[in-house]
């Protein structure tokens, strides 16, 4: 089951990257939490289907381009732990952005039910209770 939930994740990024909400919202639960960090470190948090759309268009708004490569994914039971980098281009700014990032998701049932997203990868570890 846990390599599913690694498979259900990998998916969920691939249609964040292709800016797809009806593809990301299909691999998650109607009550998904999205708990994110805004432009300023300010805690964002996004809920249900309705959530995911709200997040993508305020995305779009923000963000040129935008996105998050993979590097690794761990297998948590329910949780998968996944590191990368987040890529994008301001709208208006036009600044680049190339930073390493991590989230923890829960995966219950088949389904993403919660994504919490960390700046710092060490974070996400910690969420997790491993070390780096």
């Amino acid at each position: 089951m846990s390599q599913e939930n690694v498979e259900i994740v990998l998916r969920g990024v691939a249609a964040l990257n292709r800016g797809d909400p009806e593809a990301f919202n299909a691999v998650c639960d109607a009550r998904i939490e999205l708990h994110l960090v805004g432009a300023i470190g300010e805690p964002v948090t996004y809920a249900g289907r309705d959530g995911v759309f709200e997040f993508f268009r305020d995305m779009g708004e923000s963000w040129a381009e935008w996105g998050f490569e993979v590097e690794r994914t761990r297998d948590l039971d329910q949780h998968v732990l996944i590191t990368g980098r987040q890529h994008g281009r301001g709208r208006a700014s036009g600044i680049e952005v190339d930073s390493p990032r991590a989230a923890v998701l829960a995966v219950r049932d088949g389904a993403v039910t919660e994504l919490r997203y960390f700046t710092e990868p060490a974070d996400a570890l910690k969420a997790v209770g491993l070390e780096e």
